[in-house]
């Protein structure tokens, strides 16, 4: 890949601190440069009024809040951490409106919101519809291109069960293999679209509170 813009290591490779404006890695210790940027939040949020841009995803803005929120979703989760899900998140979602709007039910959400044991919150449901966009959108699109042949099906238990008789269709074992075969492929999937996505993105990180 040329001309990789200075953010992409960090997105990619799990560099801890995030490129941008002032922003000086060598004097933070691990636990982040991001994470600086939160402390007042979390030591003193009745205090904490003005909501800082932590980032801009193609032009969509990344405030310090929606990274509170997702922490607080996801207990011993560090800032950045969050941001990395939620740009993953923000180029998911602009990439599913392209092809028009997904619709929730709010009877499916609340079942959703239940199932996980949290409250019915605004701020629960805008996190669990955006997952739920993402889920249905990805069901639709990657899952009818799934597609296992049974020779491969037949390799993975030749090599994972080698004591088994020739595989075929009527093993019990067979259709497990086949639901897993099926579980990695489309995790692979995703994966590319998300590196695809990534990959074409203009998106700018702010490492503290003059970015």
């Amino acid at each position: 890949m040329q001309n990789v813009p200075e953010w992409w290591n960090w997105y990619t490779q799990g560099t801890q601190n995030p490129p941008g404006p002032r922003a000086h890695a060598g004097s933070i210790p691990a636990f982040g440069i991001l994470a600086l940027l939160f402390l007042p939040l979390i030591l003193f949020p009745a205090q904490a009024v003005v909501d800082k841009i932590v980032a801009t995803v193609n032009g969509q803005i990344v405030a310090q809040s929606e990274i509170l929120e997702w922490m607080a979703l996801e207990p011993g989760i560090t800032p950045d951490e969050a941001l990395k899900k939620i740009i993953r998140e923000k180029l998911r979602l602009q990439d599913i409106a392209r092809y028009g709007q997904i619709a929730i039910d709010d009877k499916d959400l609340l079942d959703v919101l239940a199932k996980a044991g949290l409250k019915d919150t605004p701020e629960n449901r805008r996190a669990f519809r955006r997952k739920l966009i993402a889920q249905k959108y990805i069901q639709e699109r990657f899952t009818p291109l799934l597609y296992i042949p049974d020779s491969r099906i037949r390799d993975y238990l030749k090599e994972h069960f080698p004591d088994l008789a020739e595989p075929d269709p009527s093993s019990q074992e067979w259709e497990p293999a086949r639901k897993l075969l099926e579980a990695r492929e489309l995790e692979t999937m995703i994966g590319e679209w998300d590196a695809k996505l990534a990959e074409k993105a203009e998106i700018r990180l702010f490492s503290d509170s003059g970015g």
